[in-house]
């Protein structure tokens, strides 16, 4: 069992004596009926104030934690994850229905690291799982939360490369692969086809992204698993949290 302290949630969440500046900004600025007299407070928490749009009280509900007992660590992070972005349970939805031992993680998201959160949650109840993660990003904040998950492996490279990297090097049959890096139309489908030589499960967050303005192919993740999925029919398309999450499953 692992038991939340007030020093592993500063250590995990809290802010850098540089940032408590531009949190209490954040807060001010952004921030969502913010009460006065909590700002001082919500600022030495920057990686739990950043998102408080979500969840407006994640800042007390998290500290409430404290003294709570969890099954370890990683559960501890995902029910933190969870706050700062409800629609990760969408996420964990997806989870239940393939059930997966082995992950590939497209995308890692900085600091943030929402997916990483609930994968390695997730796989922690398993013997002998894997987590394979990739970002073109240094991760910041999240390699020191989870550096010391022996099963959890993050490679700084593209994700298309990283992809190729897994099927040459790593020679594992993923029992899903989540992907969350660029957006664009090319690139995601791009994606779409190498994951679906590697998988049968196939998670892609923002799945009704169109595109950016200056995107030279417009249509981004959605006219890319629309695309996609005309010339697969024998793949199933199905929508999770109101659509904005897609698992892609193939049919035997």
């Amino acid at each position: 069992m692992f038991t939340m302290t007030i020093d592993w949630l500063k250590s995990n969440y809290g802010s850098e004596p540089n940032q408590v500046g531009q949190t209490k900004d954040w807060l001010k600025k952004y921030g969502i009926n913010v009460p006065e007299d909590k700002i001082d407070e919500w600022a030495q928490y920057k990686h739990l104030s950043e998102y408080q749009v979500n969840t407006q009280d994640i800042v007390p509900r998290a500290l409430a934690m404290v003294g709570s007992q969890f099954h370890s660590k990683w559960s501890a992070h995902r029910e933190i994850n969870l706050m700062r972005v409800p629609i990760a349970a969408a996420y964990e939805e997806a989870l239940h229905i393939v059930r997966p031992r082995i992950i590939v993680e497209l995308g890692v998201g900085g600091d943030s690291a929402i997916s990483t959160s609930i994968f390695i949650a997730y796989l922690s109840q398993y013997p002998s799982p894997l987590l394979l993660s990739c970002d073109y990003h240094p991760l910041g904040k999240t390699w020191y939360r989870y550096k010391s998950c022996i099963f959890w492996g993050f490679y700084m490279m593209d994700s298309l490369e990283f992809l190729h990297k897994v099927k040459d090097k790593f020679q594992v049959r993923p029992g899903l692969i989540f992907v969350d890096s660029i957006h664009s139309f090319e690139h995601t489908l791009s994606e779409i086809v190498l994951s679906a030589a590697l998988t049968d499960n196939i998670l892609l967050d923002d799945s009704t992204f169109e595109g950016n303005d200056f995107d030279e192919v417009k249509g981004g993740v959605k006219g890319a698993i629309e695309v996609w999925m005309e010339g697969n029919k024998n793949w199933k398309r199905t929508e999770l949290n109101n659509n904005a999450i897609c698992l892609l499953r193939k049919e035997n």
